[in-house]
């Protein structure tokens, strides 16, 4: 399958300037499209001419090129008004690696300001995808050099507190969760080896209901939910260093961990 995937794919994997990005036209990243598509040829093909079609409109290639000649890494601060997307999206984009060596992701949820996004006077969805783009296509990239180095397909863990997330936050974060999600889950597939959420409320449910509903079924999968004794169940999977550095995180910002 993999070897007439790449015959599929033979005139766009010459085309430049893709044919000089090893992130996107290199076996790992086509072996991710196609496990995404479970071996289907044809779906995976569809799904991955999508991504260029995506890529030329969004001006994603002159973002990779950008990534790649100031050498980003994994920080907002880097990346186009990512300060203020830190500010109300606090997040770890990367705590280490998971005791299998992918990288770790914080996400405290419940600290999560919508308005600051698309309310009057925020910095609007269009503005804090660019800042997302630039995010994912240096994960992307991240990634794919580890897995090269290793011999191994390198994902990434993410850990999502739901302390204080509340239905009424979740309803009006919809868009923007949903806008990320698909983003990501078309353009970078079998990224996520495991989505952990921790300290799940009765906000929850509306919380899966929305994932599922754009996530890949692949994805979906990897979820994983702790109530209660999450610390013990997350050091099965993450290093100590990642939940230390979680819980103060969590405790700058006034809630509990």
């Amino acid at each position: 399958a993999f070897a007439a995937f790449k015959v599929e794919l033979a005139a766009e994997l010459a085309t430049e300037p893709w044919a000089s990005f090893p992130e996107l036209t290199g076996d790992i990243r086509l072996l991710r499209y196609l496990r995404s598509r479970e071996a289907n040829v044809a779906d995976a093909a569809k799904a991955y001419r999508a991504h260029l079609v995506w890529r030329k409109q969004h001006n994603v290639d002159s973002i990779r090129q950008r990534v790649v000649d100031e050498k980003m890494t994994l920080d907002w601060s880097l990346y186009p008004r990512g300060d203020e997307v830190q500010a109300c999206c606090p997040m770890v984009l990367h705590a280490g690696f998971s005791k299998q060596g992918h990288l770790v992701q914080l996400d405290n949820m419940g600290l999560v300001t919508p308005a600051a996004l698309t309310g009057k006077g925020g910095m609007g969805l269009e503005a804090f995808l660019v800042a997302v783009i630039y995010m994912l296509e240096v994960r992307n990239k991240l990634q794919d050099d580890l897995s090269r180095e290793t011999g191994r397909m390198v994902r990434t863990v993410q850990i999502r507190d739901m302390m204080q997330v509340t239905t009424a936050m979740v309803t009006s974060n919809k868009k923007v969760a949903t806008s990320i999600m698909s983003m990501a889950g078309d353009n970078y597939p079998e990224s996520i080896d495991k989505m952990v959420f921790i300290n799940a409320g009765n906000a929850f449910k509306i919380v899966m209901a929305t994932l599922k509903a754009v996530a890949p079924a692949r994805t979906v999968a990897r979820f994983l939910t702790y109530k209660e004794d999450a610390e013990a169940e997350l050091l099965k999977t993450v290093n100590m260093e990642s939940v230390q550095l979680f819980c103060e995180q969590a405790g700058q910002a006034a809630t509990k961990c």
